[in-house]
């Protein structure tokens, strides 16, 4: 690291370890902070509606599962809306979300439909055979570029 740090035009130390850590150089807003907290809470009933469905035997790994959402917060509806079923899929490590329009925080967890992408390990309805494995649409494209 000191050898790199020689190199850096306008280095000041003789060591990268005698440099300050960077200063924090932004603030959030309070609303901004609302809404994180609000996911937070709602991200804590999903992952417990997951277990559950774990303990249960309906699922074993949250990938094998489908998630029904609807959420009571407008803006944290909105924002989820916004990201679009896939993303929020990813954020909750499940193979597909479907987000409801219902006015109450329900979560509902189903087994997920379809078969495994060994790329991906989601379950998902366009998985086929390829020439470089079992892979949904999305990994096929991904795999041929």
């Amino acid at each position: 690291m000191d050898e790199v740090y020689s190199y850096i035009p306008g280095h000041k130390k003789a060591s990268p370890q005698l440099e300050d850590m960077p200063k924090e150089s932004h603030e959030y807003a309070p609303e901004v902070l609302k809404q994180f907290n609000d996911f937070k809470s709602y991200r804590d009933k999903v992952l417990k509606a997951l277990e559950e469905a774990r303990a249960s035997g309906l699922i074993g790994a949250s990938s094998e599962a489908d998630l029904h959402l609807s959420l009571k917060d407008d803006l944290l509806r909105d924002l989820l809306k916004g990201m679009g079923e896939s993303e929020v899929a990813d954020l909750f490590l499940v193979s597909h979300v479907e987000l409801r329009d219902n006015k109450e925080d329900l979560v509902e967890v189903q087994k997920a439909k379809g078969e495994l992408c060994e790329r991906c390990r989601n379950y998902r309805e366009d998985v086929h055979e390829t020439s470089l494995g079992h892979l949904c649409e999305r990994c096929a494209q991904a795999v041929e570029k």
